[in-house]
């Protein structure tokens, strides 16, 4: 617990010390898009939205419901209003919150099957597409709410509801949370989990 804070500590301070104050120029140029999401997200993120994208980040509503496709750029968007809001708000306080594996599910490393909480930063573990590659960082969270558990003829898999799986449903092969999997089995379809293929690449 205290490693992990000290890690936590040294990241916000290396934040800080990326994220000065704006100069007098950028000041001026933040007071002028700061009513603007898409104006700003352009002006100091170098991104411009696309039609849906704009709709979303001009709502000026408390809550917003996103219903876009797949790779349509929700994240992107989401994230961007994120930035606008906090810079545009002061002491604005924005969390993140990210899906999570529990620390005993089983994931595939290079030496072997190993728990989750056993995963260093640079274990190359195996993704999707049968490929090896390095962990770039660990990151843990405290966690108090639903799990989801799927037993599979590799072992069991426990999630929260948000977490993505690779699944096939027909002939389809998707990412989809554990949420709408639990669903899509409860009604009974036909939804496979997929298992990558080591491909040496």
């Amino acid at each position: 617990m205290v490693k992990q804070r000290a890690k936590i500590e040294n990241r916000l301070r290396r934040l800080e010390k990326t994220l000065r104050p704006l100069d007098q120029k950028r000041l001026i140029e933040l007071e002028k898009v700061k009513g603007d999401p898409v104006a700003f997200a352009k002006t100091f993120l170098s991104f411009t939205a696309l039609p849906y994208q704009e709709k979303v980040l001009a709502d000026m509503g408390k809550r917003i419901a996103v219903r876009m496709s797949r790779q349509a750029g929700k994240t992107t968007t989401i994230a961007v209003r994120a930035i606008w809001y906090a810079a545009t708000h002061p002491r604005t306080l924005s969390l993140i919150v990210a899906p999570c594996l529990t620390p005993d599910t089983p994931v595939i490393t290079k030496t072997g099957v190993v728990k989750a909480e056993s995963v260093r930063e640079h274990d190359l573990v195996l993704t999707h597409k049968g490929r090896w590659r390095a962990v770039t960082e660990r990151m843990t969270r405290p966690y108090n709410g639903d799990i989801y558990v799927f037993r599979t003829s590799q072992g069991e898999v426990k999630v929260t509801p948000e977490h993505r799986l690779y699944v096939d449903v027909g002939r389809m092969r998707l990412w989809i949370t554990a949420r709408e999997l639990y669903d899509r089995l409860k009604r009974g379809e036909n939804v496979k989990t997929v298992f990558p293929k080591l491909n040496g690449n």
